[in-house]
């Protein structure tokens, strides 16, 4: 019974990388979603898609030879181990590829250049190049271009490589093999000798291999893992990765010496630019050469700074794991921590003085001074090695609180006086006419009363005659 069910098991595992051996030997199936016509090539198919149509690529593999998108697009396939296209891409308008598998093999071919201001999506693929090319790169008439990459494995000799400006990148869960796999730079004959401005890019959660994947042999200070340059108000920012110069199968190969190369002498200076690594691993497995992690260089002057937090840096014993310029002069990192605004890494020659420091002064708190471990940190002393330096301050104390004076209340408002009347004044104005009105009805009534009497006394006095 159990040797029926193991028979059982092998049939159907062979029955399966048959099937998908078959898959992959068909001619893929094209179609535009909404459309049952199917397209023999992928030429006619993009020629018959409009504005924003999707075009499926089925099962198999298909020569698409260079595909150039000028009208909005979503390509999709059914899976990188399931749809396999061979060719090139030029991008000019808004494109999304996904679920796929593109290999380039013609000489002098970038997998996918874009060369329009575009919105370009890019998940779930699988993109090789083998001519010793980009897999990526947007061109200088693709300045303003917004690049999402994602859940995606690269093969090359340049990952993604940028010359244009004003770019948006995020690149999340994606593994990089390549010589360069970031080189974002602007030499004097790139740009007509100015820097790019305003480029971002942000990586998360991805591996980044500096390797040599071909049989031509290259010099090992010529590239670096990743390569930021001639940079003018950039922000760059890498969490959670791995940074890595893996080793080639082959020792003559050579791999990328540098992990982060921030002053790269082929390029333009950066100017204003921050660039902040975090929780990552740094992994130098170079034996023979003498390899470094940071090159950073001038990367302080023209205000650009550089953060590390969080990281971790494997390297042979007695190699350098900090700057080094040409591989005799040395540099030594300082690492300035002021009030829990992160670090900032400085390089300094061997030897060299560090420059006095600024510090960031925070609202209710003094300054004391810079420390070295528990001593205050002499300028003047020349720095020797890799050292840390830390701002102290002190906090003011709270003064107290004033009250508020009361406020005084308003003076109750006196009443007036009453107005005394006016008593008038007998001899003016209309009061003499009515006094001599008064008197002169007195004397008529007395002379009236006198008259009276006198007349009463004669009649009295005829009666008696």
């Amino acid at each position: 019974m159990k040797k029926k069910v193991i028979l059982s098991i092998f049939v159907a595992m062979f029955v399966s990388i048959m099937s998908l051996t078959n898959v992959l030997a068909v001619t893929s199936d094209v179609t535009i979603k909404g459309n049952t016509t199917k397209y023999t090539t992928f030429a006619e198919a993009l020629a018959a898609a409009k504005d924003k149509d999707t075009i499926v690529i089925g099962e198999g593999t298909l020569d698409i030879g260079t595909a150039k998108i000028d009208k909005v697009l979503y390509i999709e396939g059914s899976g990188r181990a399931l749809t396999k296209i061979t060719g090139n891409f030029v991008v000019t308008k808004d494109f999304t590829l996904k679920s796929l598998e593109l290999t380039t093999s013609a000489a002098g071919t970038i997998s996918l250049e874009i060369t329009g201001k575009s919105v370009v999506r890019l998940d779930d693929l699988k993109l090789i190049n083998t001519v010793e090319k980009d897999i990526l790169k947007i061109s200088n008439s693709g300045s303003g271009t917004n690049l999402n990459l994602e859940n995606s494995e690269l093969i090359g000799k340049y990952g993604l490589k940028v010359r244009a400006e004003n770019t948006i990148i995020r690149v999340d869960g994606t593994t990089i093999s390549a010589y360069g796999a970031f080189d974002i730079a602007a030499s004097v004959r790139s740009n007509g000798g100015k820097p790019f401005i305003n480029n971002k890019l942000t990586v998360e959660n991805s591996t980044l291999l500096g390797i040599n994947n071909y049989a031509t042999s290259l010099n090992n200070n010529e590239y670096a893992v990743v390569t930021i340059a001639g940079q003018k108000d950039g922000i760059f920012n890498f969490t959670n990765c791995t940074i890595k110069n893996e080793v080639s199968t082959d020792a003559n190969k050579g791999n990328a010496e540098v992990l982060i190369d921030l002053n790269n002498t082929y390029y333009m200076p950066n100017e204003n630019t921050k660039v902040t690594v975090t929780d990552s691993k740094f992994i130098n497995t170079d034996n023979t050469h003498d390899s470094y992690v940071l090159n950073t260089g001038a990367l302080t002057n023209g205000k650009n700074e550089l953060v590390l937090a969080g990281n971790t840096t494997t390297t042979p014993a007695g190699k350098y794991s900090m700057p080094i310029v040409d591989g005799k002069t040395k540099y030594f990192t300082v690492t300035v921590r002021d009030f829990e605004k992160g670090e900032k890494i400085i390089t300094v020659k061997e030897n060299d003085k560090l420059a006095k420091l600024t510090p960031e002064l925070e609202k209710g708190y003094t300054f004391d001074a810079w420390y070295l471990e528990l001593a205050k940190f002499d300028f003047e002393s020349p720095i020797t090695k890799d050292i840390t330096i830390e701002a102290k301050y002190t906090k003011n104390p709270e003064k107290p609180v004033i009250p508020e004076k009361p406020v005084t209340p308003e003076k109750p408002v006196t009443p007036e006086k009453p107005v005394t009347p006016v008593i008038p004044n007998p001899g003016t104005g209309d009061n003499i006419v009515l006094y001599v009105v008064m008197g002169s009805i007195g004397v008529i009534g007395i002379g009236a009363a006198v008259y009276y009497l006198l007349k009463s006394k004669n009649s009295k006095n005829s009666k008696k005659k």
